[in-house]
């Protein structure tokens, strides 16, 4: 058997080995399941050794979306998705995944969810395909069945041309494509991806996630860890993440208006005074003004388009005759920073995912 190429060596008890547990016994009959969120966190907390990983975190993934979560490497959303993925239970607080209890999923649940996870394992001495089709055989495809997939995904992830590399002679960026390939081979319904774009140029992380949101389009429901922050622009929601904590969840434009309290208009002259920066918060819809050059203004309002006029008027009032006015959209870093207080916990202060007590279930 070939040697496989991995990230990080198998320790006895670790988290992986739970994969191939038998499913804990339902016990007594449940009601039906609620399908409409696909996924449902409620008050979960986890310990990893003597440290709370993850306090009180409560969230839903909606049918058909693609749901990100966002903050700095640490901050527990390798724990969340592995939450998720049953590989751990919460030390309190209740998990539920397409409407089962964490504690009791059937058989064939994990048959209908996809996860790849920030280790990536090929056989570096058999090719992309060869590669697939042994983890197609394994998710039990028939022989027709499989190579009609393995066509289509080689397609999905533009990798059709290199189905017959090595895979010890693929870059960093098509083992990822390849490790998502065959997350998605016996066609999951919901899929959790950890990390995918970390370390990849800009280029590559964009079509990346050109190929989750074409994924979204066949109605699939994703759920995608970053630490790029402006990816949080690709997302339909987005749960924004610190030190173990939900910080906030909603739309990248909800996230927008809650960070800043508005919408914010830039207005930019030669004439600006601390004088007329002050009578611009005697308007009622004006929350802020941000002085941040000496000819340009940042003015939070309620909403844009009703403001600037009012803006033009009070300002000429004033004798600053405007240069130019428009509606400014900060970026999520702006908005990451605003959200969390204007600082981010250094990744050195917690501990590494990836370095978890093997025995923490």
């Amino acid at each position: 058997m070939p040697e496989a190429i991995a990230v990080e060596t198998p320790r006895k008890g670790a988290w992986w080995q739970r994969i191939f547990q038998a499913p804990v016994s339902p016990g007594p009959a449940q009601p039906e399941p609620d399908a409409s969120a696909p996924v449902v966190l409620e008050h979960v907390s986890k310990r990893l050794g003597h440290r709370e990983a993850l306090h009180d975190l409560s969230l839903e993934v909606r049918k058909g979306e693609l749901f990100a979560l966002v903050g700095p490497s640490g901050c527990g959303k390798t724990t969340t998705v592995r939450l998720m993925c049953n590989l751990y239970w919460p030390s309190s607080g209740t998990v539920r995944v397409l409407g089962h209890h964490h504690r009791k999923w059937p058989n064939g649940l994990r048959e209908r969810i996809g996860y790849m996870p920030q280790t990536i394992a090929l056989y570096p001495r058999l090719t992309v395909e060869e590669n697939l089709r042994y983890i197609a055989a394994l998710y039990g495809l028939e022989p027709a069945q499989r190579a009609e997939r393995i066509a289509a995904l080689l397609e999905l992830v533009e990798l059709a041309d290199a189905h017959t590399t090595l895979a010890a002679q693929l870059s960093g960026g098509m083992r990822r494509r390849v490790a998502l390939a065959s997350a998605l081979l016996h066609a999951p319904e919901l899929i959790f991806v950890d990390e995918p774009t970390a370390g990849l140029d800009p280029a590559l992380r964009r079509r990346l996630w050109q190929h989750f949101r074409a994924l979204r389009a066949q109605g699939r429901s994703l759920v995608v860890t970053t630490q790029y922050i402006d990816e949080a622009d690709f997302c339909d929601r987005v749960a924004v993440m610190r030190a173990g904590k939900l910080v906030a969840v909603g739309t990248p434009e909800e996230l927008r208006r809650q960070a800043f309290g508005g919408e914010v208009v830039e207005v930019r002259s030669g004439d600006l005074s601390a004088r007329s920066a002050l009578a611009l918060r005697e308007l009622p819809m004006v929350h802020e003004v941000e002085q941040v050059h000496l000819d340009t203004l940042h003015v939070v309002v309620d909403v844009a388009r009703r403001a600037v006029p009012a803006i033009i008027g009070k300002l000429s009032q004033q004798g600053v005759t405007v240069e130019a006015v428009s509606e400014r959209r900060p970026s999520f870093d702006e908005v990451f920073l605003r959200l969390t207080g204007g600082s981010i916990i250094p990744a050195a202060t917690l501990t590494d995912p990836e370095e978890e007590p093997d025995d923490a279930v």
